[in-house]
């Protein structure tokens, strides 16, 4: 999820992608996530603030995990 800080922004556009392999409950695993500050339609987002957020799903099931602080960080864009 990215979601804007200013009221200018825009949402960002939704992705995921797979684990390398099965968790079970107490597994650990470090992934390399690469975020690409786009909205929908891949339309570059407006300069800002963000707030994205990280979370682990199910898919076929509402099972859930909430992230806590290493999941959420704030994402600045701007011209370069």
């Amino acid at each position: 999820l990215i979601e804007p800080l200013d009221p200018e922004g825009v949402v960002g556009a939704r992705s995921g992608g797979e684990l390398r392999r099965w968790m079970l409950p107490g597994d650990e695993q470090e992934i390399a996530v690469e975020v690409v500050a786009v909205g929908d339609f891949f339309v570059p987002l407006p300069e800002g603030r963000y707030r994205v957020e990280l979370a682990l799903t199910q898919d076929g099931t509402d099972w859930t995990t909430l992230g806590g602080p290493a999941a959420t960080f704030e994402l600045v864009v701007a011209s370069s």
